[in-house]
């Protein structure tokens, strides 16, 4: 009989301990859930979304760049390309595709270093006149890209193959700076386009 209460007794104190166990391993997985929906909550409510759209009316195109997400959009790199080959500038990519040497400065914005906020919009580049209709008639020859992330440090890539296609957004680790970068306008071409525009450019 002692031999058969002390089986019991071994018995019960296993199962109590197995209990104990799984009582503690589901409370373990409940707040590991927890933790997993706070934080996609957090991700949904920081989640930016970048748009680029395009507008012309008249003699006019405008590139606009929306954040149409939830959180804010730090835009960490910018590419843009005229087939296929890599710009250095807004400046240098309309000469590429319009095939001129020169060109009075358009409307251009900083997109690059921008912290976007939910509904902030930019438009990086405007222009009118002939070079507009142009613009429009080779703006299949012009890719588009934009590196951005979330305060959380997750990143997207907006990308446009050539603006008269629909744009795409891809998930990516993170955003790598070029070696180099693009500029909305690079120094040295801005200098260029104002010697050109200088009133004494063409008495020396």
């Amino acid at each position: 009989m002692s031999e058969a209460r002390g089986w019991f007794a071994w018995n019960r104190d296993l199962l109590a301990a197995s209990a104990s166990g799984l009582v503690g391993a589901l409370a373990l997985a409940t707040s590991t859930y927890n933790v997993y929906l706070q934080r996609q909550q957090v991700r949904a409510q920081v989640w930016p979304r970048l748009n680029l759209d395009d507008d012309w009316s008249d003699d006019v195109v405008t590139l606009q760049v929306q954040n149409r997400g939830m959180g804010p959009a730090n835009v960490k790199r910018v590419r843009v390309s005229v087939d296929g080959a890599p710009a250095g500038d807004w400046v240098a990519a309309i000469l590429a595709l319009l095939k001129k040497k020169s060109m009075r400065l358009p409307n251009i914005n900083k997109l690059e270093g921008q912290v976007m906020s939910p509904g902030f919009q930019i438009a990086p580049l405007k222009i009118s006149g002939p070079d507009a209709v142009e613009f429009l008639k080779q703006r299949q020859r012009l890719a588009f890209e934009a590196c951005y992330c979330s305060t959380l440090d997750e990143c997207w890539v907006l990308s446009v193959p050539n603006l008269a296609e629909e744009s795409t957004t891809i998930a990516v680790e993170d955003c790598k700076a070029d070696a180099k970068p693009f500029e909305s306008v690079n120094a040295k071409t801005l200098d260029q386009i104002l010697e050109k525009l200088s009133p004494d450019a063409g008495t020396h």
